[in-house]
């Protein structure tokens, strides 16, 4: 999933909703967004989660 998100400009998008089966990569690609941005602009972020155990 994430080859793909990247191949389609998933880093050059101002808002992206992801949705996918669990463990197919979502949170890792939230944090390539992250830290992308963040070398970029040097902005910080906030990550939401809806699960306590995410969260973890």
């Amino acid at each position: 999933m994430q080859a793909k998100a990247l191949a389609e400009g998933f880093l050059d998008a101002e808002r992206v909703v992801v949705s996918a089966p669990t463990a197919s990569g979502k949170t890792l690609l939230a944090l390539m967004a992250i830290v992308d941005n963040y070398e970029k602009t040097r902005t910080k972020a906030v990550y939401v989660v809806p699960l306590r155990a995410l969260a973890a």
